[in-house]
């Protein structure tokens, strides 16, 4: 799901949040990291199997 930010990602499984400082990755609606935007789509790819299990 695409969102337009902190307060959409907060209602998703899986949310990012692009920022000056990277990328803010929400779990299940909660915050959990910034990292990196070069390291986006592998994290994700990761979270999403993740919550699948």
């Amino acid at each position: 799901c695409i969102v337009n930010g902190p307060g959409e990602a907060r209602l998703c499984d899986l949310g990012a949040v692009g920022s000056p400082r990277g990328v803010q990755l929400y779990i299940r609606g909660e915050r959990e990291k910034t990292i990196p935007s070069r390291n986006l789509v592998p994290a994700l790819v990761r979270l999403a199997e993740e919550l699948a299990d």
